[in-house]
């Protein structure tokens, strides 16, 4: 009976690491870096269109996601999809805006073009808090031996 106890006491408590893989840290560096590049760097006329097409393609993305993934995935996925749905619907509307500004033959000017900026940014950085703070709700429940996993 003694020696069982030790044997328990020796077994060291395996402790939690984050790693990454070379690529994976690649590809987060590369797409942090086309995103800095597009919010601060691109004139007007490349970034906001393409800061729209960033936008009205998310919710696809999420959606495929939530169809297709394994349970991290679909746990992000549920987090994320309702502030993707209302950066949607800003990139919506400032398509359209854009498109008829255009069709009058005003350009972009620099105040419309920064709050343009600034509502899509904060609006994908929202989407993407929603969607960690549901994958961690996720973990803690699946940890805690309470929830079951039927995502």
């Amino acid at each position: 009976m003694p020696e069982q106890e030790q044997e328990n006491q020796k077994t060291p408590r395996r402790t939690f690491r984050f790693q990454f893989s070379l690529r994976s840290l690649f590809w987060l560096t590369a797409g942090v870096a086309v995103l800095c590049s597009v919010v601060f760097a691109m004139p007007n006329w490349a970034a906001v269109p393409l800061m729209l097409l960033l936008t009205l393609a998310f919710p696809g993305v999420l959606v495929v996601l939530l169809a297709h993934g394994g349970p991290d995935h679909r746990a992000f996925a549920i987090g994320a999809i309702f502030p993707g749905c209302v950066v949607f619907l800003i990139g919506a509307v400032n398509v359209i805006e854009t498109f008829s500004r255009s069709m009058r033959g005003t350009i972009l000017d620099e105040d419309t073009a920064l709050t343009m900026r600034i509502l899509l940014l904060g609006g994908l950085l929202a989407t993407i808090l929603g969607g960690l703070l549901c994958l961690g709700v996720d973990r803690a429940v699946r940890r805690s031996g309470r929830g079951k996993t039927r995502l």
